[in-house]
């Protein structure tokens, strides 16, 4: 399971690498996150954890922006 994660996240920075297709990124993300919930479930822990985990990614975000315009 972990393997297939690792495999799934060297997807997304080939298809980030290509960059001619954001849809070709957007698939290769979207297989990443079904593996991680795949994973998380087989765990016994479910998204709220993440989230929960990501609260404070709003500012941090925000933060991030603001010194990249």
């Amino acid at each position: 399971m972990l393997e297939k994660g690792g495999e799934k996240a060297t997807e997304v920075i080939l298809a980030k690498d290509v960059g001619d297709d954001p849809r070709a990124l957007a698939a290769e993300v979207a297989d990443l996150w079904f593996q991680t919930l795949v994973m998380l479930t087989h765990l016994n822990l479910d998204s709220a954890a993440v989230l929960e985990c990501l609260q404070g990614v709003p500012r941090l975000a925000a933060e991030f922006w603001q010194r990249h315009d």
